[in-house]
């Protein structure tokens, strides 16, 4: 079930624009807006992989689908963050919002566990993330210490035919090389049922916009899973 905003709170750095806002049930989510220039092809993409992560235990935010009414009115912001937000009336993306997060630096990054960075490289070698850098490693920290695996709209997977996983992640991703830690049964959970349950959850606004069908969602959501096989 779509969620509905109430206000905005809070806009963060981004080319999607971020911005943490509440509901009309009073839940706070980082709202990701669809008429960013990113496009809705972005907003399935991580939709997506957060959905299906979060319901399988992994430290990934839940996603859920958001409605903005059509004439929201400006509460803050640059004429830039109204006129995206006059664009983006219909459904939009929430992120479950993790308080005091903040974002790993690269020390933080490259001290991390062997199994958090087995669950890292099995999600980007699984849906083609293209953007885990030294840079932007999009992984956050909150108050108790635990790792969150954050900001999967670069994921390709929607784009790459072909049933075989890749076999090195990108250049330039911080855990290039440690391929090795990959692991499929981080993604036992993500079943044909399950699939098939958060791919009925999109909105068929994205779908059209993105020029793609659930039915071909599901089949390259089963290549990057290996169900196809």
């Amino acid at each position: 079930m779509s969620a509905r905003l109430g206000r905005f709170v809070e806009t963060f750095r981004g080319s999607s624009f971020p911005t943490l806002a509440e509901t009309t049930d009073g839940e706070r989510l980082v709202i990701k807006m669809r008429g960013a220039g990113n496009g809705a092809g972005v907003l399935l993409a991580e939709f997506l992989v957060n959905r299906l992560a979060s319901r399988c235990g992994l430290p990934v935010p839940d996603a859920r689908v958001v409605e903005i009414a059509a004439g929201h009115p400006w509460e803050f912001g640059t004429d830039e963050f109204d006129d995206l937000l006059q664009k983006s009336a219909g459904p939009n993306q929430g992120l479950a919002w993790i308080p005091a997060a903040r974002q790993m630096r690269e020390d933080e990054v490259l001290a991390l566990p062997e199994e958090m960075v087995s669950q890292i490289v099995t999600l980007d070698l699984a849906f083609a993330n293209l953007d885990r850098t030294r840079d932007s490693g999009n992984l956050l920290l909150d108050p108790a210490g635990k790792c969150w695996i954050v900001d999967h709209g670069s994921c390709r997977f929607l784009y790459r035919e072909g049933k075989a996983f890749p076999k090195e992640l990108p250049v330039g991703h911080v855990f290039r090389g440690r391929e090795e830690l990959f692991d499929a049964g981080w993604l036992a959970g993500m079943t044909p049922e399950l699939v098939e349950e958060v791919v009925g959850e999109l909105p068929d606004l994205w779908l059209r916009e993105e020029g793609i069908s659930r039915e071909v969602v599901v089949g390259r959501v089963g290549d990057c899973l290996g169900m196809g096989r």
